[in-house]
Formats: structure tokens, C-alpha cells, sequence
């Protein structure tokens, strides 16, 4: 059988060359293309990851304003200077303004079903709490010390109770969200990690093809 013609060897070299080239340029552009989407996809879960730390953050400092309240009363009850409980009395609406503050933050950020549910059962409660703390203020006011004592330790403080209880509860659930990202996002990572280790085995597999063939092309013109 005859050997193929030079010229026939030169033609099918250069088309395996200009293939080379084209799967090299291919899974470059591909590699260029994952990393820039796992770029973003970190990009997006940062911003939702920091999203959800500020729902937890708002839901604590209500945490937080909701038992300053309390710790208000305590310390008007034990007053006798006026001039200090009338103090004591307006601190009990800067703890309101900062319960109100991240209420709205929380009213205008997107929640799941269920921290919804959970944020506007708080709201009930706290909404009628506030007026019971309110009136033990103003009885301590009027010094009405044993009155507001008793609507303070029966019925103020223990109502805080199933409020602390949704607002873990709702800690939870944004703990149970960000794990769930994170999973979801270790998972795509994942596999664009796969898929660019693929790539590169490829992108590796044709440069040295063409390093060869250009090897190769160069012994056989100085043979020629």
C-alpha cells in the first residue's frame, strides 16, 4: 500500500491542528464562563447570607428593647426620686422607637411563610403587652407602687414569656434558611468545580497536542 502524499499528511495535520484550536479556544471560554458564574453565585449568596444576619439582627434588638422595657419598670418601681422615673418613663419610649425601627425593617425585607407567621403573632402580642406596660408606668406615675407591682409581675413580665419563645423560634428558622443556602450553594460549587477540571484536562490535553504536533511539523520539514 502506498504511503499517503505529503501534501495529504500537511492537509489532515492542519485540520486536527485547526480542531486542537477550536476545543483550546472552546474549554477557555468555558473556564472563562464557570469561574465568572461561581463568582456570582458567591456574590449572590453573600448578599443573601447578609440579608438573612440583619433579619436575625432586627429580631434581637426587638429581643433586646422588649426586656430593656421591662428592666425599665423594675427600676421605676424601686424609685423614689420623680425627676429620675420621669427619665425612666421616657427611656421606655426609645426602647419603643428601637422596637418599631426593626419591626419595619423586618415588615419590609422578603420573609419565608412561616417567619411571617411568626413575626405577626409577636406583633399581637407585643402590640397588647406594650399598653399593659404603658399602664404600669403610668401607675408609678401616680405612685401607685402596689398596683403596678402586681400587673407588672402577673401579668406584664410573664406575658414576655411566649414572646421570647417565638422570637428563638424565628432565630431558628433563619439559621435553618442559611444552612440550607449554604448547602445549595456547596453543592453548584461543587459541581462547576467538576465540570472545570474536566475543562482544564482538556484545554491541557490540546496544547500539548499542538506542542507535539509543532515538534512534530518541525522534525519533518528538515527532513524535507
Amino acid at each position: 500500500m502506498k504511503p499517503a502524499h505529503p501534501s495529504v499528511k500537511k492537509t489532515s495535520r492542519k485540520l486536527y491542528i485547526l480542531l486542537a484550536v477550536a476545543v483550546c479556544f472552546s474549554a477557555g471560554w468555558s473556564l472563562h464562563y464557570i469561574n465568572s458564574q461561581s463568582n456570582e453565585l458567591y456574590q449572590q449568596a453573600e448578599l443573601s447570607i447578609a440579608k438573612m444576619q440583619k433579619k436575625s439582627h432586627a429580631i434581637t434588638q426587638m429581643a433586646h428593647a422588649m426586656q430593656n422595657r421591662s428592666i425599665t419598670l423594675l427600676k421605676m418601681l424601686n424609685q423614689t426620686d420623680a425627676f429620675v422615673k420621669d427619665g425612666q418613663h421616657q427611656l421606655l419610649f426609645r426602647h419603643a422607637n428601637i422596637f418599631k425601627k426593626n419591626r419595619d425593617f423586618l415588615q419590609a425585607v422578603e420573609l419565608t411563610e412561616q417567619q411571617g407567621k411568626l413575626l405577626q403573632e409577636l406583633l399581637e402580642l407585643t402590640g397588647k403587652n406594650a399598653d399593659i406596660q404603658m399602664f404600669v408606668a403610668n401607675l408609678l406615675l401616680d405612685d401607685e407602687k402596689s398596683r403596678a407591682a402586681k400587673t407588672l409581675f402577673n401579668t406584664a413580665v410573664p406575658n414576655q414569656i411566649p414572646m421570647n419563645e417565638i422570637i428563638t423560634a424565628f432565630v431558628a428558622l433563619v439559621d435553618e434558611e442559611t444552612n440550607l443556602l449554604l448547602d445549595e450553594l456547596h453543592v453548584k460549587q461543587d459541581g462547576h468545580q467538576n465540570i472545570i477540571i474536566v475543562l482544564t484536562i482538556m484545554l491541557s490535553s490540546c496544547v500539548i497536542f499542538l506542542f507535539v504536533t509543532f515538534i512534530n511539523a518541525r522534525k519533518s520539514n528538515a527532513n524535507e
